[in-house]
């Protein structure tokens, strides 16, 4: 955990019952006020008062339109259509290689009225073994302070070099509407060395948020973060059978403006991964 403001880890602690109350929000005083008067009540006409703070609970029988659920129901919705959930206001934005945070955005505290609107599109198509797929979205922050843009996209394209077809492996919308996994036309066979299936990516993707600096009014940046960032990655893949599969991805971000104590003007990282599920 990082301080908004200057940046240094922070080590979280428990709070204890006896702390001190401090109430932030009328929410949490009016909760506040109905303990101290269970307890008046109580002292008053000698009886014992217990105060049970519950919290939600969350479980596989949760209810999915309950709004207290809050973004937990969302992200459930999400998986069981098959699709990723989609973070929105974390205000980090982290390379693909390191995970470097070069992006971490901070509400300024005169900032009282917030008009957040988000518009995207996305782009999938494929032919036989190729696959071209690109989404651009654009988000304008407007507070009674400043108004503020950020756009990122991303584009890639794939090429199955043994053969296999991208456009079979689409789901219709009723399915879910997204490219599911690719089988090889034949499992790997270890003993001769041959079947599997192998997938070229290659891709590049952008981040501009030059409408947010250091010293702008509204939302603004640390002067150790940048507001601008593209990177570009190349893959390959190695898929033995429907539920195996290894990776190596090369991908080189560079940074508008050096970022975090070392001045980083980007990185250059080879990322090795072996997945297998059941």
């Amino acid at each position: 955990i990082k301080c908004p403001k200057c940046k240094t880890f922070c080590d979280p602690f428990p709070t204890s019952e006896k702390s001190p109350l401090n109430s932030k929000s009328i929410y949490s005083l009016t909760k506040q006020h109905q303990e101290q008067i269970s307890k008046m009540i109580g002292e008053t006409y000698g009886y014992d008062v217990v105060t049970c703070r519950y919290f939600n609970c969350y479980g596989s029988r949760l209810s999915l339109s309950n709004p207290y659920t809050g973004v937990t129901s969302i992200f459930i919705n999400y998986i069981i259509n098959n699709n990723k959930p989609t973070l929105f206001e974390d205000g980090e934005q982290q390379t693909l290689g390191k995970g470097q945070t070069f992006f971490d955005l901070v509400k300024a505290g005169g900032v009282t009225e917030i008009d957040q609107d988000t518009f995207g599109f996305e782009f999938a198509a494929a032919n036989g073994p190729f696959k071209v797929q690109a989404e651009y979205a654009t988000t304008n922050i407007d507070s009674n302070l400043n108004d503020q843009d950020v756009d990122a996209y991303y584009l890639d394209v794939g090429w199955l070099i043994s053969g296999e077809s991208y456009s079979k492996s689409y789901k219709s919308k009723s399915s879910g509407g997204k490219f599911d996994r690719i089988k090889p036309a034949q499992d790997f066979n270890p003993k001769t060395f041959t079947g599997g299936a192998l997938e070229l990516m290659a891709g590049v993707s952008g981040f501009d948020a030059s409408d947010i600096t250091s010293s702008s009014a509204g939302f603004s940046i640390a002067s150790t973060d940048t507001n601008e960032a593209d990177s570009w990655r190349v893959g390959l893949k190695f898929i033995p059978d429907a539920n195996t599969r290894f990776m190596v991805n090369y991908i080189d971000t560079d940074f508008d403006t050096p970022i975090n104590s070392t001045n980083d003007n980007g990185e250059k990282a080879i990322n090795i991964r072996a997945q297998y599920d059941f």
